[in-house]
Parts: C-alpha cells; structure tokens; sequence
C-alpha cells in the first residue's frame, strides 16, 4: 500500500496534513477501511474503452513534470 499516494490525496481533498504514513495508517484502521487490490482484472472490462482513455485523457490530465529543482 502506497501511504504517500493516499496522504497526499486526503491533503488534496480535504486540506488535512498527516505528518507521515503512521497516521495515514491509523486514521484508515479507525474508519475500518483496508487497502482492496483486486486478484485479477474484471471479466467485463472492455480493453478497447482502456486503451482509448489511456491514449486520449491520460495524456491532457496527467501532471507535467516539475522542472525546479527541490
């Protein structure tokens, strides 16, 4: 499980900053939630529908890489 990426969603939405992934982690046991990774891919999934988003969306929401150094 990724905590960074959840952290940094949480901070995204809800302008709440956790300090690290410990508290990620505690406040997803508090809700009773769990990290879901799906054994295989879905029957229904219609490759073509994915490969088109991929090719179309993806590219204009995707972020651009930062050029500033940190």
């Amino acid at each position: 499980m990724d905590l960074a990426r959840i952290r940094r969603v949480i901070e995204e939405v809800t302008g709440a900053e956790y300090t690290g992934p410990s508290g990620v982690w505690r406040l997803l046991k508090r809700h009773r939630w769990s990290r879901q990774i799906p054994t295989r891919r879905a029957y229904e999934r219609d490759e073509k529908a994915v490969m088109t988003w991929r090719s179309e969306v993806w590219p204009q929401v995707k972020p651009l890489p930062s050029t500033a150094k940190r």
